[in-house]
């Protein structure tokens, strides 16, 4: 039998397989063995191994590590070439709150981050702006062409962009504006305001808003992202100017492309006039962009209101942006009935006129079984992660085994177990998931069989698949694949090292190498 004395810092199975449930800590394990009541102690100790920068990559752990990096590109490092990975969950809010002050957005200065930004599907909670000071606001203030920023979850969002400016402002959870690409986001929670106060007398004034960027442009790509957050365009001052707010769920104005991607937040705007929609606020077409295998079901337009004109749609507000401009390809995108009178608007080519089409409304309940309609980036949501509406592919929780490929003899046991449960948004049931969660089957039992213990036996020589699918949850699924060897010729893969040589050990027995052949004598197989 196994207790340790603190279970929020480790877990242990039947088998003595620990898992580490925090990053650091000390703890002692008892073990008793039950056959003749003897018992001792051991110490754990679950350590946070910090990996060293390099000249390729840079590591953040923690805030501080965040504004190191922040203030390393506003100071002119753009690390072009390099790679910048999150490494844990981060809380925001000691760098940037209400009582700290504003974020100043990476790139804010004029040198723009060149790299690839990835947060490893770690969240960034209380990112906190409310400032005149930029123009263009996010996490990052630009993104640009052949820039990457991925796998990132944003929560507890607040900006508010007020900034005065005679033509436009930006604003957006991950950037003002982007010409970069955009996989794997989403924004959990929050509200995101760009108010756009410029009171001189001008020819227009402008304020974009998105739950991902305000502006996306020619180049720019956004990819299976969400948007959770209330979104709010304001531009509402100004003399003898035409004054326009835009809004969209993923971006306020597009001129990109736009795949796989949701929006739930509710979409408002207040100006002269108002383009509104569930995807985005106005969809240009200067390079055949295009939003396809999309939804919407936030609530479109509640509280918006115009002085001239108002266009509203539960996908985009307007499509197309002049008489004769071309309109966005819109494909496999949807928005609930509930969300807007229409899908979009769009200028007819030649005519000032607007018109709108209707077309992929669907009812609000009915979006909950549109997971295969949309594609494969998205799965049914069997979790409650998504009120029951479809989530993209990354958002469902992700079990690792202790072994994803094994090798063992026919006669032989090998113990799989759980040593990993990766939930974006806590699901109940698979925080402490255990190895008798799962049924268990293998894809050739004259292989290999597996018992609802997963513990697989080695049968004959060959190879199976043991396939673990969660009593609960039949979405979640494990897999394992097995080698198994005759009992008396097996050898484990493994490579070892030495001074002035490589030797590889392969499962056939044969041992492979390369280097100084006096260090080394191979007793069978040869040089490769």
């Amino acid at each position: 039998e196994y207790e340790p004395l603190d279970t929020n810092l480790i877990k242990i199975n039947q088998n003595g397989y620990i898992s580490p449930l925090k990053k650091e800590g000390t703890t002692e394990l008892k073990i008793k063995d039950v056959t003749n009541g003897y018992e001792t102690k051991i110490t754990i100790i679950v350590k946070n191994i910090r990996l060293q920068d390099t000249d390729t990559v840079t590591y953040i752990y923690n805030i501080d590590d965040l504004v190191k990096f922040r203030d390393s590109v506003n100071a002119g490092n753009d690390y072009a070439g390099k790679t910048v990975y999150v490494m844990a969950d981060i809380d925001m809010s000691p760098a940037c709150s209400e009582t700290v002050g504003s974020w100043t957005p990476i790139g804010a200065t004029g040198t723009n981050f060149a790299g690839t930004f990835d947060g490893n599907y770690h969240t960034l909670s209380n990112l906190y702006y409310n400032s005149n000071a930029y123009h263009n606001v996010g996490l990052f203030s630009l993104i640009q062409e052949n820039t990457i920023v991925q796998n990132i979850i944003l929560k507890e969002v607040y900006i508010n962009n007020t900034k005065s400016r005679m033509d436009e402002i930006d604003t957006g959870a991950i950037a003002g504006n982007s010409s970069g690409k955009i996989n794997n986001v989403g924004v959990e929670s929050g509200s995101i305001i760009g108010n756009n106060v410029a009171s001189g007398n001008t020819w227009s004034i402008l304020s974009r808003v998105g739950g991902i960027v305000g502006f996306l442009l020619n180049n720019g790509e956004i990819n299976c992202c969400y948007n959770k957050a209330k979104i709010y365009s304001y531009a509402k001052n100004g003399i003898n100017s035409i004054k326009y707010a835009q809004a969209g769920g993923i971006v306020g104005a597009n001129s990109g492309k736009i795949t796989n991607s949701y929006n739930t937040g509710t979409i408002n705007a207040i100006s002269h006039e108002i383009q509104v929609g569930g995807i985005v606020g106005i969809a240009y077409s200067p390079k055949g962009n295009f939003i396809l295998n999309s939804y919407n079901i936030g609530i479109i337009g509640k509280e918006s209101s115009h002085a001239s004109q108002g266009v509203i749609g539960g996908i985009a507000g307007l499509n197309g942006d002049a008489a004769g401009a071309g309109k966005s390809t819109i494909n496999k995108t949807y928005c609930s009935v509930e969300s807007s009178t229409c899908s979009w608007y769009y200028r007819d080519s030649g005519s000032t006129v607007n018109k709108y089409s209707t077309e992929g409304r669907v009812a609000k309940e009915n979006i909950k079984n549109y997971a295969p309609t949309l594609g494969t980036a998205y799965e049914n949501d069997d979790f409650g992660i998504n009120d029951g509406y479809p989530i993209l592919w990354w958002e469902a929780p992700r079990i690792e085994l202790n072994k994803k490929q094994a090798y063992i003899k026919a006669g032989e046991n090998l113990q799989l177990d759980v040593v990993g449960a990766h939930c974006n948004v806590p699901v109940e049931n698979l925080d402490n998931v255990e190895i008798t969660d799962f049924t268990w089957k293998s894809s050739n039992e004259d292989i290999a069989e597996v018992n609802e213990n997963g513990q697989v036996t080695g049968l004959k020589e060959g190879y199976t698949t043991i396939y673990g699918t969660h009593k609960e949850y039949e979405n979640v699924k494990v897999m394992c694949v097995v080698n198994v060897a005759k009992s008396e010729n097996v050898a484990t893969p493994q490579i070892e090292t030495g001074n002035g040589f490589t030797a590889i050990l392969k499962a056939d027995g044969t041992v492979w190498m390369t280097g100084n052949e006096e260090v080394l004598a191979t007793g069978t197989g040869g040089r490769p």
